[in-house]
């Protein structure tokens, strides 16, 4: 059902500094989470952009977080924001489909996990593509993504 995915996935590595991960994303600016694969290229995790933002501003600007604390658990997850510097720190749990998935798999993923993007992979967890929302929006309404709109179309 999604083997019609035109969109390159970013991937990066566990040990790839948050700032190279933006500048990796850049690269394909469609793409709004990152995969972070191991070294046999197997996907172990993603990395949401506003996580990725928010980690990015948190070590160019953490007196802007320190007024936010209130509480000793404030402390604690302030101590643990100053650590995050690679890919490895930052990454959530891999959320994935695969081609042969239904369009409603995709949707219900990104909804229950509050992302705007999936990682496609294949039978060993290899990325292979990745779908937006926009994307899987353009398949339920039989979107040609390649054609420019027509004039007065909406």
């Amino acid at each position: 059902m999604l083997d019609c995915l035109t969109l390159e996935p970013t991937i990066v590595s566990p040990q790839t500094p948050i700032q190279d991960v933006a500048k990796e994303m850049f690269v394909h600016p469609m793409t709004h989470v990152a995969c972070v694969v191991d070294e046999n290229g197997r996907l172990i995790g993603i990395i949401e952009l506003n996580q990725l933002a928010n980690d990015i501003f948190f070590h160019i600007d953490p007196e802007e977080f320190l007024s936010e604390i209130t509480s000793l658990d404030d402390v604690m997850h302030f101590a643990e924001e100053s650590r995050k510097r690679f890919a490895v720190d930052t990454m959530q749990k891999p959320v994935w489909v695969k081609r042969e998935d239904k369009v409603k798999d995709a949707f219900e993923r990104m909804h229950e996990n509050q992302i705007p993007g999936l990682p496609v992979v294949d039978d060993r967890y290899h990325v292979v593509g990745y779908i937006n929302l926009l994307e899987l929006l353009a398949v339920c309404l039989n979107v040609d993504r390649n054609s420019p709109m027509e004039e007065g179309a909406a």
